[in-house]
Formats: structure tokens, sequence, C-alpha cells
């Protein structure tokens, strides 16, 4: 499955596998999430004759969040196949906050189809509370390097608070794809290294990083519920996130955090 891929021969070659596949295993209940499994998944499992068929709305992506000539003739391609898809359900669950009243060009039309769930949630125990480390105040950002995700901004207080408090650290874990939509500039990631920000790469266990933080910030422009604030949160960390959908959900302000406005 091409991920990022919007050739349609390519798509259709996908359809057809996951019917071949469905139509072998004869699963009792399909459950897909973003975008491609819940559209083909869910047409491919009507398709094979599977009983229950159900999908998960984690996020809309950025075909409906960013402007552009090119991605307005998108969103209706995709709004189309999302209604094609979501059709075929007996429930879908969304994490963001809207329900099929409000979606985007009513890619649900059915409103008792509609679950509203507060993301995932996270394991307690493998997230356990951790006493905050002594030493230098650490800031952490978690998360793919993307401008949505507002690692921009993260940089940009990182080079003003450096500039008063020498000693603050500012953390970025998380993998740079120069190929992604709205990933950012290699020359930007250079120069916020240059200006002190740690850039760790991507890591297969965020735990260690958690717990040498004193903040967890996620600055994102939108999200379902972000699982790397819950992750924070079940380590007992601060969080500074944004008044976005998804991510204010997380914060009472004040409490466990405060929320900023987005960009």
């Amino acid at each position: 499955m091409g991920r990022t891929g919007i050739n349609p021969l390519h798509d259709l070659k996908t359809l057809w596998s996951l019917y071949r596949l469905i139509r072998r295993l004869k699963p009792k209940a399909t459950f897909g999430y973003t975008i491609k499994p819940v559209v083909y998944g869910s047409l491919a499992a009507k398709a094979a004759g599977v009983p229950r068929i159900y999908s998960m709305i984690t996020g809309l992506g950025h075909v409906f969040t960013t402007n552009s000539a090119k991605n307005r003739r998108l969103m209706k391609v995709v709004t189309l196949l999302y209604r094609a898809g979501l059709a075929c359900n007996h429930k879908v669950f969304f994490k963001i906050p809207m329900t099929c009243r409000n979606s985007p060009r009513g890619i649900l039309r059915d409103a008792a189809k509609a679950v509203r769930t507060y993301g995932s949630g996270v394991d307690i125990e493998r997230f356990p509370a951790t006493p905050l480390p002594e030493g230098k105040l650490t800031f952490l950002f978690i998360g793919r390097l993307l401008t949505e995700k507002g690692i921009a901004e993260f940089c940009k207080a990182a080079v003003q608070l450096r500039a008063e408090h020498p000693g603050v650290r500012f953390i970025a874990v998380g993998p740079h794809d120069p190929n992604l939509p709205h990933s950012c500039a290699a020359e930007d990631l250079q120069r916020w290294k240059e200006e002190g920000v740690e850039f760790i790469g991507n890591v297969a266990d965020v735990r260690p990083w958690i717990a040498q933080c004193s903040v967890f910030v996620l600055p994102s422009y939108r999200e379902g519920t972000p699982r790397s604030v819950l992750e924070a949160m079940s380590m007992r960390r601060p969080i500074i996130t944004s008044d976005a959908p998804g991510c204010r959900e997380t914060v009472e302000e004040g409490v466990n955090g405060f929320l900023v406005a987005p960009h």
C-alpha cells in the first residue's frame, strides 16, 4: 500500500489485494484506521461479505487542512472516497472532536454510526509515574518533524528562552522524512541544531526521554488525541500544548499544564 501515493491504478491494485486477502481469511469483523485502510479496507470488506465493518478517523490529514488549488481538487476525490468507504461501516470512531454532523463535507452521512473516542489510551504500567529530573530544566518535543506539528514554534521558543537562560535544554525526538508533506526544510533543521536544539531522531522507546524531561511540549496545529501527550501525562509531566482540536482536551489549564494558541 502506497501510504502517500495518489496513483489510481496502484490504489485499485491495493483494493483488489485487500479483497482477495479478506475473502481468504473470512474474518467476522474488520477495523481500519488512517485514510487508505479506512476507504479501501471498508470497500474490500463489504465486497468480501464481512459481517461487521468498523473504522477509526484519527485525523483528517493534510488534504483537508492545506489550502491550495491542488489540494482543493484532491479533497473532492478524497471526500467521495471517504463517503463510499464509510457507507460500508457499521460504526465509525472519531478521535477528532467532530461527528458526522460537522465532519468536512459530510464524509459520514449516517449520524447513528458516529462514535466519539478520546484516543487509544496508554498502558500506565508501561508509562509509570516518574520523579522529575534534577538539574537543567528540559523541554521535550516528540513527533515527526513536520511544520504542522509545531516544530518551528518549539525551536523559535528555544532560541528566545535560551537567550535569557542559556542552561535550559530543548530536545526534539522524532524522524525527519523530507518526502512527507509539511516536512521541515533541511536548512531549517540545521539552523535549529546550531542554535542549540538537540535533535535525537527516531527512537524505539520514548520513555527514557520523557523521564529526563521537565516539561513536555506539543505545539501542534491539530491532532486526533495526541498519544505522545498521554504518555507524558502518564509519567506525570506537565504539558504545554496548543489550544487546538484534539490537544486542548488533554489539558486542564493551570492544573496539569498550559494551552497556547496555535502558531
